[in-house]
């Protein structure tokens, strides 16, 4: 299983990625498979609802990571 690691700008390897093939192998032998609990769809539902009936309120990626790094300064 050919493994590809990946490393932060230290150097340090920080994840390994495998080909999805051997993952789909892994998954099956091990039962890895895992259902996304109701709770969490049910969240990402009450969200998905809340921003269709407010589509005006919303924040782009770059604008919240620029809010993040503000409120880390403070």
């Amino acid at each position: 299983m050919p493994l590809q690691y990946v490393s932060d700008n230290n150097g340090s390897t920080i994840a390994v990625q495998i080909p999805i093939e051997d993952w789909n192998i892994l998954k099956e032998r091990y039962e890895l498979q895992q259902e996304i609990p109701q709770w969490h769809k049910d969240i990402i539902d009450q969200r998905l609802a809340n921003y269709k009936e407010n589509t005006t309120v919303v924040t782009s990626l770059y604008d919240f990571i620029k809010e993040i790094e503000a409120d880390e300064e403070v």
